[in-house]
């Protein structure tokens, strides 16, 4: 509401999810043991160039650590894809959604925590609906392997270098309920869900020469 154009808010939006995506990145090297070091920048996918690594990532990083040092976890997998492909008795979908959880986390006293990293504002609903889709999701497909998620919560890393560990409640109700109308929203009137095509990929070369003289 406060940008100059359109424009200005989608560039707005993409500089924020960059610096989001550059925040997950270094925590997961991170968890994987390695250290980071934030002179080597950053690189961008959408501009092909290392950008510098700005104070308030850095601050999150610190705020992370914090964290980890409080709870003292051992991570048990980090921005897993959850999706299954399983069909129920009537040939649909058990799970017809997907997500990818940010951290599986084993607290010392042995419970399991899902934790989502957000960098942004704290919305409450929201997140509590996306956790419980994920806990869902690691339940059914990882749980009797690994354990069923004991505790579903988000990490909120300010720019002030301070963590927020905000643990939600479990509310498998609701989150069908949504689900079901979101898909009632999309169908169509014979009761079809929109089909997703692919976009055709296009040529790299174009030439008004013959097709002899291309060859």
């Amino acid at each position: 509401g406060n940008s100059l154009s359109h424009q200005h808010a989608m560039d707005y939006a993409s500089r924020r999810a960059f610096l989001g995506t550059m925040t997950h990145a270094f925590i997961q090297y991170m968890i994987w043991g390695e250290t980071i070091d934030t002179d080597t920048g950053f690189y961008n996918e959408d501009t092909g160039e290392i950008e510098r690594v700005p104070d308030e990532v850095k601050l999150r990083l610190q705020g992370f650590i914090e964290f980890y040092k409080t709870m003292m976890f051992t991570p048990i997998a980090t921005e897993i894809a959850l999706y299954t492909d399983e069909l129920d008795e009537d040939k649909e979908l058990m799970f017809p959604w997907a997500g990818t959880a940010d951290q599986i986390l084993k607290m010392p006293d042995g419970k399991l925590w899902l934790v989502d990293i957000k960098t942004g504002k704290e919305y409450d609903k929201d997140h509590q609906l996306q956790l419980t889709s994920y806990k869902l999701l690691w339940d059914h497909i990882h749980g009797k392997e690994h354990g069923e998620i004991n505790h579903i919560a988000c990490l909120y890393l300010s720019s002030r270098g301070k963590p927020k560990l905000k643990e939600y409640k479990f509310v498998p109700y609701n989150w069908y309920n949504v689900y079901e109308n979101f898909e009632y929203m999309i169908r169509d009137g014979r009761g079809s869900l929109p089909k997703i095509k692919e976009k055709p990929e296009l040529p790299t070369k174009y030439s008004i020469k013959g097709d002899e003289e291309n060859e």
